[in-house]
């Protein structure tokens, strides 16, 4: 699928764009709680995790247990994996508020007639 070509370029935010259209059409054609559903709020939340946005990944990444757990129940593998994912994006979150990535110093030609 174009999303996950997209993703292994590092178009993160094309891939979403593809990703996000696939969640609306597909919400028309079979509703909230759906497996398919599921499995897209999933594969937004991970490209959401490879941009470091892990706030919305969580976002995606609950909503897609929250429908697993509604169809198949707490123990199938299924949601206990994305009961995995949520942890792991919880964590990383955690970490991104604990220790922010400092500002990029370029030395870039505005940056350096600046301190000239």
């Amino acid at each position: 699928n174009i999303a996950m070509m997209l993703q292994e370029v590092c178009d993160f935010s094309g891939a979403l764009r593809f990703l996000e259209k696939a969640l609306a059409s597909n919400e028309m054609l079979l509703g909230q709680n759906h497996p398919q559903i599921a499995s897209t709020c999933h594969s937004i939340a991970f490209v959401h995790s490879l941009s470091n946005n892990y706030q919305s990944a969580l976002k995606y990444e609950k909503r897609n247990y929250n429908i697993l757990a509604c169809l198949f129940g707490n123990e199938d593998i299924r949601t206990q994996e994305s009961m995995l994912w949520i942890k792991q994006f919880s964590t990383k979150l955690s970490e991104k508020m604990k220790y922010p990535t400092p500002p990029i110093v370029t030395n870039s030609p505005s940056s350096i007639s600046v301190l000239s």
